[in-house]
């Protein structure tokens, strides 16, 4: 039993070390250098503590070595003797030790507060994954300090103490990392360690980190911490504990337990959503899935196995929460031939690794006997793992893709949906009268004039119920249309009898959403005509809109919604309050690099919020007919290929709708949980601000030099020095405010303890004066 007595007495030794302040202060100090400095915490934009978070540990292996390294040296000064004496047992004297300094590292981690107030001001985090990996942090020092209070318990001297303990706890971390475990599987025998390079201590760790509670990973640390401190005491009382740590740790590979697990995140990132619940629940036939891996094969890459690990976890989490609809099966390819035969015959995809060796990594959906495949398991798929999990589901569901009509060019984007829609392209000009049955969505990449009969398909596609995606424009690159009026053979001149009225002759411009572009002679520079939407600026009540924080269009046309018609009309993309219209001629005669400075003059009427795109729902036919749905964007660019490198999100929106306008929300929903991470917004408001001044100011020069006259030149030489400084100024003003921050956050907390010390010390002395007063 632990007494008091014990405790205070431990805590007073390490109050009354110099010791003890320095090397706290040096864990605070050398943190948050790895995290600013090597970690280049600003420049990663990340408003997060992963990085924060990847060190550490290490820090702590380091902190944990230096704090129990005078325990090495206690049977010289004849403390061990003395401790003896008293009537302690050595395992309650342990247990004090590690309790003390245990409490001592929770503590210190609180000590990172300023951190957390730094992110803050920063950005807007998800508070989550902060509390968990704070308390994760905490769980892994216990292993760590009980390995070292083993090392120091049998260390001759100091020296041998820190050195043992830090081959031991740096050992312990190595072994759970990515790259020693792919070095390891190169071992003869070895060839299982990156499939359970999870049950490590890093491995365990890292759930914490990405704001995952897991019990599995949370009774692996404290079984090895058992097992450790059972080592350093006596025989009978350290078997009792070795027993109690085996049996945690036997507990923690049960694989049942490693879908307990509570998921802290906003978004529920690491736990299936309420609707693949509901869905996989309310299904007439349960599902099959089985995964085609090979597990015993050591080239297979590490990101594979995590891959393979996070997709496991995800089905036994969903097997458990609908245990009679979801069945698990696992084919270990590397088992034997008729194993790898399975896998390709099911159409697994077999993949060459630079050794000369294959593995396979796929999984397989089947409900009644029909089946859905994903061929290849994809590491940079993990964060939408559940979309892509709940996509085989529908699709085996179905016995089919759904079905998605292109009436016009696609190739563009065609390819990379292939995996999730059954593409089909029609040429109008040959099949004017024919709508391939069945249509799920029928999408008009390009406002191209179409016969008069194809049109007539499409107002009774709309009139039975159908999805269609239409694209009007006033200048389109993919198919330039010279003239600025709509005439009656292209698809938006029926949008009118729809409640929406194509603004035509003009062309958007927003200084507010300008995107930066390469510009010939004066480098990246705002273009007002190429807008990327931000989540302000889209209508975040629709399905398709959630995860998508960055939707560029090039010189898109603008919507008049109508008011008090039949029909929902929606809008789903807006400019800012400042977007202007710029008439089609003067936009032609606009020269790029001219276009901030000459906006006023072109613009036609007053700035206000334009609508972009939208979206209509409705009886398209008479009374009784079946709801149709339409959404119109007024860019037919944004899907080529040079939008979608622009802004690679372009693709996923369009992903988003065809769900959505298939029936398929849940997905377009799903795609949502592997949303972008979250990013200092501060930094970007400032940059943005900064980048905009400087962008002004190269307009300017760009108008002076193309005047005539010596009087321009030497102002556009005073404009040029007026832009060095600018960019001068944008520099010191982001590296002064990373500096500060470095500096508040290396400073405040020792501040802080040499303060405790101080206001201690005085309050001693003045007891000691009291006394002898």
């Amino acid at each position: 039993m632990v007494t008091p007595a014990l405790i205070r007495y431990h805590i007073t030794q390490l109050r009354q070390s110099p010791a003890t302040g320095v090397f706290l202060t040096s864990g605070w100090v050398l943190a948050i250098l790895l995290t600013f400095v090597h970690g280049q915490f600003i420049a990663a934009n990340r408003a997060d503590l992963s990085l924060f978070f990847s060190y550490l540990p290490w820090v702590m292996a380091l902190l944990v070595a230096a704090l129990t390294m005078p325990i090495a040296t206690e049977n010289a000064r004849g403390i061990t003797e003395r401790m003896a004496t008293l009537p302690f047992t050595p395992f309650q004297q342990l247990s004090a030790r590690f309790q003390v300094y245990w409490l001592l590292l929770g503590v210190w981690l609180l000590g990172f507060a300023p951190l957390i107030g730094t992110l803050f001001y920063l950005g807007e985090p998800d508070v989550g994954p902060i509390l968990t990996g704070f308390l994760g942090s905490w769980l892994l020092a216990a292993p760590l300090l009980a390995v070292c209070l083993f090392v120091c318990r049998y260390a001759a001297s100091a020296v041998g103490g820190l050195l043992g303990s830090l081959a031991a706890t740096v050992g312990l971390l190595l072994v759970g990392m990515p790259w020693v475990a792919g070095w390891l599987a190169q071992v003869p025998g070895f060839g299982w360690v990156p499939s359970t390079s999870y049950v490590t201590l890093i491995g365990a760790y890292t759930p914490f980190t990405q704001g995952v509670i897991n019990l599995s990973a949370t009774l692996l640390l404290l079984s090895v911490a058992l097992l450790a401190l059972s080592a350093a005491v006596n025989r009978r009382t350290g078997i009792p504990l070795a027993c109690a740590g085996a049996l945690l740790w036997l507990i923690a590979m049960v694989p049942a337990v490693g879908w307990m697990q509570l998921d802290t995140t906003a978004e529920s990132l690491h736990t299936p959503s309420a609707q693949s619940v509901h869905t996989l629940r309310n299904q007439g036939v349960p599902v099959t899935f089985t995964l085609h891996v090979s597990q015993n094969n050591p080239d297979v890459p590490a990101q594979v196995h995590d891959a393979i690990h996070s997709l496991t976890n995800l089905l036994l989490n969903l097997r458990a929460q609908a245990p009679k609809q979801v069945q698990l099966r696992q084919n270990n390819t590397d088992s034997s031939t008729d194993a790898a035969i399975r896998a390709l015959q099911a159409g697994i995809t077999e993949q060459n690794l630079p050794s000369g060796t294959v593995y396979f990594a796929g999984l397989e959906a089947d409900i009644g006997g029909n089946k859905a495949l994903m061929p290849i398991i994809n590491p940079a798929r993990q964060p939408v793992q559940e979309y892509d999990l709940m996509r085989l589901v529908a699709q085996a569901k179905a016995n089919r893709k759904p079905f998605v009509t292109v009436i016009g060019d696609a190739s563009g984007w065609q390819t990379q949906l292939a995996d999730s829609f059954q593409i089909t392209t029609i040429d109008p000009a040959t099949q004017g009268t024919v709508m391939p049955s069945p249509t799920d969505v029928l999408v008009l990449p390009q406002d191209a004039p179409l016969p008069t009969p194809m049109l007539a398909v499409i107002q009774d596609y709309l009139a039975q119920g159908g999805s269609v995606l239409m694209t009007t424009d006033a200048y389109a690159r993919t198919t330039p249309q010279r003239t600025a009026e709509v005439t009656e053979s292209q698809p938006s001149s029926l949008l009118l009898q729809w409640g929406i009225t194509p603004i035509s002759k003009s062309v958007v411009a927003d200084l507010t959403l300008a995107t930066l572009v390469q510009q010939s002679g004066t480098g990246n520079m705002p273009y007002p005509f190429w807008l990327t939407f931000g989540q302000p600026n889209m209508n975040d009540s629709l399905s398709f809109t959630l995860g998508i924080n960055k939707i560029m269009l090039m010189e898109s046309g603008a919507l008049q919604l109508a008011e008090g018609t039949a029909f929902d009309v929606l809008p789903i993309l807006t400019t800012s309050p400042q977007a202007r219209l710029v008439e089609h001629g003067a936009f032609m005669q606009t020269e790029p690099a001219l276009a901030n400075t000459l906006l006023n003059d072109n613009a036609s009427g007053p700035a206000g919020a334009r609508t972009v795109a939208a979206m209509v729902s409705g009886h398209f036919g008479p009374e009784g007919t079946p709801t149709g749905n339409l959404i119109v964007v007024a860019d037919t660019d944004w899907l080529s290929a040079n939008a979608i490198a622009q802004a690679p999100q372009n693709l996923e929106f369009l992903t988003n709708i065809l769900h959505a306008l298939a029936g398929q929300h849940n997905l377009a929903t799903l795609r949502a949980k592997g949303a972008q991470p979250r990013t200092l917004t501060r930094i970007e408001a400032m940059s943005a601000a900064l980048t905009a001044q400087s962008a002004q100011t190269e307009a300017d020069i760009a108008k002076k030099l193309s005047e005539v006259g010596p009087e321009a030149a030497e102002e556009a030489f005073t404009l040029r020095q007026q832009l060095r400084d600018i960019r001068a100024q944008t520099r010191h003003r982001l590296m002064t405010l990373e500096n500060g921050l470095l500096a508040l956050n290396l400073l405040l907390m020792p501040l802080a303890l040499a303060l405790g010390i101080l206001v201690q010390r005085f309050r001693r002395k003045r007891n000691a004066n009291k006394l002898d007063g």
